[in-house]
Formats: C-alpha cells, structure tokens, sequence
C-alpha cells in the first residue's frame, strides 16, 4: 500500500476464522483500550476455506459486527498474484491471502495483523497510545536502515504480545525448560525489569544444550543443529558493519544467544537479532504473535512470502530459516512490554 502523509498513520487488519464470541470480545478489548480510534484504516477478513458461500445469519451478522465496529469486509484473495501451481494452495480464503491482500489495501503508515483472540489487556488507554506510539517511533528512526546512517540490520517489527500476561500457550518457555535452552528474548521482560541490566539470559540457561531426540519427550531434531551452517556466513557478514554488542567469532560459541539490548539510550524497547550466530536455536520466529510493521517494509519482504505460500505455518517456518532473516541481511526484533494476551473463549465454528 501507499503510505498516507499522516506519519503515524494506523491500519488494522483482522483475519477471523472460528468462534464468534471470542472475535466480539476481543473487538471489544480494542474498543474499550482505545485502539480502534487510533485506527485509520480497519480491515476485516473472514477466513471460510475455498467455498466463500455462507449462512445468510452468519452474513448478516458479520456485517452488523463490521459496522459495529467501524470495519471493512475484505475479500481474502490473492487474485492479484500470479498462480505458482502449488497443491492444495487456495487462491481465496486462507490467511496468507488474506494478509496479502490487506497491506494491498492499506494506505497508512503502520499495520497490524491480528488473529481474531488477541485481547487487548493494557490499560489505561493513555499507556495503550504511549506504547503504539514508542513502537512506531523505533521503526520510524530505525526501520530503513539501522538509523544515523548505520548498516546495522533494520528494525523490521516490534513484538507486541505483552510480556507478563501473555496467555496460553507460550512456548518459548516450554521449550526452553524441555530441551535445556536458553530463554528466548521475547521472555526477558517476565524474568527481569531490566533484563540489560541483568544480562539476560545469564543464571537462566547453562550450556551445553543438548537435543532430545529419542531420549526425552519427542524425537526432536533441533534447528540449533540444522541450521548450523549459516552460523559462519552470518558473522562474517556482520563483522563488515560491527554496529551491534559484541558476539563471539567460534561459531560453536553460544554466549550470544538470546541476548538483548535497549533499541536506544532513551528507549522502553529491547531490541535482539535474528542472525543466525545470535539467535541459534531460532526463537527469535517470524509470527503472527501481534507484530507492528511499517506497511512498506512489511510488503518488501514477506508479502510474497504470504501470498504464494498462504498457509501460516508454511509462511512462518519459510521466513524463520531464510537466508534474509538469519544470514543478511537480517533483521533487528524490538521487543515492547506490549499490549495483548492470547484468550481463545470458544472453538465453535460460526
């Protein structure tokens, strides 16, 4: 989309697949927070598989929720894609196509992709506008280029799922106790008030880390030990443009995971990298955990992802193991104390 000349201008895009009394609750949270008025732009789009035909009840009670709420019904299609000839991929209906089809649409500055149960937990409203607005300024400063001109990794999104209560299931710390990792980064704000401070994630983790395969409680084969060979390439291509804290040169070295820092001197953000030499068992995921883009940057490097692949698991683990994502250019993660807790109310299908 063509970004508007309001510089923090918002745009909200909804993807609905089942449950009715957990989309008007959550719709509610964000009424009730403040988000929707600081929304320009609000998208909506329901997910019915690849026959759009519905029950008129259910049409009309889509459209009396949409205008309830002050949303557009978006048609989820990726119609304006060239068809890849991939099985099973639909051309109507599925999130990826959806997302695809929003930052289309969408003429703000900023964008949302949010799942119909992400209730928004943050009040008073004043902190909600404080923390959207902290989180469009680090990708403002910091979104191009790494900010003042630095070749540093740009701050692609900031992590938005808030970091106390987050709700159920979190499992960047199950993982972690399971398989003897390291915290991820996104966990530092529930350990620490200041995690720099502390240095996350020392007294939390002790190595070596050991893959549980065939021993514990899965036949687990690790990313740590898969993706071990961009390890290399990415710190030789960060040692070009040294802007980051230091990280070990022994690619066997795992000191460097899941470290963070404050994004600036006078930020609430905590920033971490997706390289592969920092983040090597590769917590730091590409997710639709809530995430604020700017909407240009989100189109230059994962609509195409969304589009042609549309499964959101396919989209997920494709960008997590890219070459962009972990060997270069990479991309810097800011980490907000955030706004939202995952809370699913209901499973029925409407």
């Amino acid at each position: 989309g063509t970004t508007g000349h309001d510089p923090r201008s918002l745009c909200l895009c909804v993807l609905h697949g089942e449950g009715a009394v957990t989309l008007n609750a959550t719709l509610e949270s964000w009424s009730a927070g403040g988000l929707l008025p600081m929304a320009r732009q609000r998208f909506i789009a329901f997910l019915d598989g690849p026959d759009p035909n519905v029950p008129e009840e259910v049409s009309c009670w889509r459209q009396k929720l949409a205008v309830r709420y002050g949303f557009e019904v978006l048609r989820p299609s990726s119609g304006d894609w060239p068809d890849p000839f991939i099985r099973k991929r639909q051309r109507y209906g599925s999130p990826g196509a959806a997302m695809a089809a929003c930052a289309s649409a969408c003429h703000s500055e900023y964008i949302f992709f949010l799942e119909d149960d992400w209730e928004l937990v943050t009040r008073p409203k004043e902190l909600v506008r404080h923390r959207i607005f902290a989180a469009m300024d680090i990708l403002s400063n910091r979104g191009d280029s790494g900010g003042g001109g630095s070749c540093a990794p740009p701050v692609l999104a900031v992590h938005m799922r808030h970091k106390h209560f987050f709700g159920p299931p979190f499992y960047e710390l199950l993982t972690a106790a399971q398989h003897n990792e390291p915290p991820s980064p996104y966990t530092a704000w529930y350990f620490s008030e200041d995690p720099v401070e502390t240095r996350f994630p020392d007294d939390l983790w002790t190595g070596p880390f050991w893959d549980s395969r065939g021993v514990c409680d899965s036949q687990r084969r690790s990313w740590h030990a898969t993706l071990h060979y961009q390890r290399r390439a990415a710190g030789r291509a960060e040692r070009q443009c040294p802007r980051l804290p230091d990280a070990p040169l022994d690619e066997h070295d795992d000191s460097a995971a899941s470290r963070i820092w404050w994004c600036d001197d006078d930020s609430s953000l905590l920033c971490a990298s997706t390289a592969a030499h920092r983040d090597p068992f590769r917590s730091l995921m590409f997710s639709t955990n809530p995430m604020l883009y700017r909407t240009e940057t989100w189109e230059l490097h994962l609509a195409s992802y969304a589009a042609v692949l549309q499964d959101l698991r396919a989209v997920e683990e494709a960008v997590s193991t890219s070459y962009m994502w972990r060997v270069s250019p990479t991309f810097t993660l800011a980490l907000s104390l955030g706004l939202f807790r995952h809370r699913r109310l209901d499973r029925a299908k409407i």
